[in-house]
């Protein structure tokens, strides 16, 4: 099977919706089937263009030029080329995917959308995303012929405008052997925030709530990395430092995978305070590796997390509250190496493995 997916950035580009591609388009091909990837000729924020074709790991990548215009990045992929394949799969809202959509009639090939978290992550422009999503979506959604709702949240979100008949769930998978050989050198009492810099992942309550931490564990120490997605890194600083935590709170900035995998080794804990997230895979990631998840209590978090058992879910608009179970968790001593073993076992079931069935199945369906 010849496969085109088409996504706003891959390799070498780095994030959540570039890790899940690359593993996705490296387990098709090394189950047989020939991948091409089409997407935009630069990674996001960054001013060095990539080379419009290469092969990397057997895959073709194919890359275009695009107008950057902050919430829509305007690029057109080679239709021609897209012929080639036997599907084509979308991946996020965005440009691309309408572009796919409308064109459909001249590369006449079945069309794959996967929602990754749509875009209601924050409240930015939300009338408008509302109007594209109710209305714009809507009316061109017959091009697709299947949606894959990467959480359960996702799926019961597009099911308000697709039919029945096009959806299937299919959850974000991670690479569990990859994160499964973190050896634990972890510091007593280390939280790990990982995830890009954005209003929805409301790191200025997590700050909150781990300055009040810091009053009965004062040896506490919080690393937060990622990308500076909306250039609040400033005002992210002065708050450290006006909550007197600045010593205590580590930016580390976007890193490589090998940092990311000893960060994993040297923290006990992972922590999100998003408002919002369609599924959650840094803390999919963070599990496998065997730290323990203390998230905000959202349905996508837990759809994993069980209390007590593999993680916790605490409320963080209530930063005492959430102070409170974060040093709780700091005292619990030789529990915790139980909670991070069931934490580790209880997301072996989002292998690669067994999810690249799942989209062979859904992709000969869509074909056949």
């Amino acid at each position: 099977m010849k496969v085109a997916q088409v996504v706003n950035h891959f390799h070498p580009c780095i994030g959540g919706k570039e890790s899940i591609v690359k593993e996705l388009s490296l387990g098709l091909k090394q189950s047989g089937h020939k991948v091409s990837v089409f997407c935009l000729d630069k990674c996001a924020e960054a001013g060095k263009k990539l080379k419009p074709r290469e092969q990397w790991n057997g895959i073709e990548i194919n890359r275009f030029p695009f107008l950057d215009l902050r919430f829509l990045k305007v690029g057109f992929p080679n239709l021609g080329e897209l012929t080639k394949a036997d599907l084509v799969h979308a991946h996020g809202l965005c440009f691309l995917t309408d572009f796919l959509a409308l064109t459909k009639f001249l590369y006449n090939k079945p069309l794959v959308l996967s929602t990754h978290g749509g875009i209601f992550h924050t409240k930015t422009i939300s009338t408008l995303k509302r109007l594209y999503f109710y209305g714009w979506l809507k009316l061109i959604g017959g091009s697709f012929d299947k949606i894959i709702a990467v959480s359960k949240n996702d799926f019961e979100l597009f099911s308000e405008i697709f039919p029945e008949e096009k959806m299937e769930l299919i959850e974000n998978a991670i690479n569990v052997e990859k994160f499964g050989t973190v050896k634990r050198q972890a510091r007593p009492n280390s939280f790990l925030f990982v995830g890009r810099l954005s209003r929805n992942k409301q790191v200025d309550k997590l700050l909150e709530a781990f300055a009040i931490v810091l009053r009965e564990k004062p040896n506490a120490v919080l690393s937060i990395v990622g990308k500076d997605f909306d250039g609040i890194l400033p005002e992210l600083r002065k708050k450290a430092k006006e909550l007197s935590i600045d010593k205590n709170v580590w930016f580390k900035g976007a890193v490589s995978d090998q940092k990311l995998l000893e960060l994993y080794s040297e923290n006990v804990f992972f922590v999100l305070a998003s408002s919002y997230e369609g599924f959650g895979v840094s803390a999919i990631e963070a599990m496998a590796a065997g730290l323990v998840p203390i998230l905000n209590t959202l349905p996508s978090f837990k759809s994993f997390v069980k209390e007590g058992s593999n993680g916790f879910i605490v409320d963080f608009e209530n930063s005492e509250s959430a102070a409170r179970k974060m040093a709780d968790a700091c005292s619990l001593g030789t529990k915790l190496r139980t909670i991070s073993a069931n934490a580790k076992q209880s997301v072996q079931k989002f292998s690669w493995k067994e999810k690249l069935k799942e989209f062979e199945k859904v992709y000969n369906k869509t074909i056949f």
